[in-house]
């Protein structure tokens, strides 16, 4: 899902990752959701959180 949003356009690395490429690292991008997700909630609340998930990461996932 990281990387249908786009995220690691929005990462900030140091020089030894952006060399190894790591705006598109697997694990890189999973914890910049989680990040984003984390930040929505401290923004907003947990049905915020709740509402994003549900509607933007699974409805596109419907196999979740």
């Amino acid at each position: 899902m990281a990387k249908e949003l786009n995220l690691g356009k929005f990462l900030l690395l140091g020089r030894g990752e952006e060399i190894q490429k790591g705006n598109m690292n697997p694990t890189n991008l999973a914890n910049a959701l989680e990040a984003l997700i984390g930040a929505i909630y401290l923004d907003s609340d947990i049905n915020k959180v709740r509402e994003i998930i549900l509607n933007h990461i699974f409805a596109k996932n419907s196999q979740l």
